[in-house]
Order: C-alpha cells, then structure tokens, then sequence
C-alpha cells in the first residue's frame, strides 16, 4: 500500500478506492489482459484527436477567436496529445505487468480528467473518473 504524504495522489485515492467492494477474481484477470490494448488504442485515438483539434483549430481560428473559443481548443489539442503519449507509453509496462505502466495509465487517467473539468464537464469528469480509478485501482495488485 502506499505511504500517506502530502501530495501523494496515488496513496490518498488507493485509500479510497481501496474500501470500495472488490471485483471477482475472473473481472480483475480480465482487466489485466485488456488493459494493455485499451491503452494502445486509446493512446492512438487521442494523439490523433489531439492532432485533428490543432487542424480544425487553425482552419476555423478566425470564427473561433470571434467567440471567444480561441485558446481553449489549442489547449485542448495538447491535452489530448499528452495524455495519448502517456498511454502509449503505458502499453509496454501493462503489457509486461509493470507498475511504471500502470502508473502511466494513472497520469493518463488525471490528464482526462482535468481535460473534461477544463470543458466544463463536472459531471462526466467526476462519473468517469470515478469508475476508471475504480478499475483501475482493482487490477493495482497484479502490477509488480
């Protein structure tokens, strides 16, 4: 289990997730086996929407500005970029059962998260991030 310092993101949500009822055995082994894939195809899809957000913002940056919507998508393009490079990133560790990929996946997790608060979706960020830390914190153990 992780130690209890301030700041320590992992260790206080483990904490909480922890208590939470457990998957069976059979959910968790499977979660493991497609963590790897999830992350692969996931990476893949947000670099390229990352990407796609920089094109669409440059074409339309002229109406964009004119609404006011100018920087926010820029800043969403690099989000997508960044939490796409953590997951592919990740591939390899939960490919390998590492816990440098998991906690890849955990980063990549929080930087979906703060990309949904930062579009204004309180609701979806707190439902989705809830349930993918969940899951996540339910496979935590087959990661050395």
């Amino acid at each position: 289990m992780a130690t209890k310092k301030s700041g320590d993101w992992q260790g206080v949500l483990e904490e909480w997730f922890t208590k939470l009822p457990s998957l069976p055995k059979g959910g968790k082994d499977f979660l493991v086996m497609i963590a790897p894939w999830g992350a692969l195809i996931g990476g893949i899809l947000a670099v390229l929407g990352g990407i796609s957000v920089f094109g669409l913002s440059a074409v339309l940056s002229p109406f964009m500005m004119m609404g006011g919507y100018g920087g926010h998508s820029f800043l969403t393009g690099i989000i997508l970029v960044i939490a796409g490079v953590l997951m592919l990133m990740a591939f390899p560790g939960l490919k390998a059962k590492k816990m440098k990929g998991w906690n890849l996946y955990f980063w990549s997790v929080l930087v979906w998260v703060v990309s949904s608060l930062l579009d204004f979706s309180i609701v979806s960020a707190i439902i989705w991030g809830a349930v993918e830390l969940y899951l996540l914190y339910q496979i935590k153990p087959s990661y050395k």
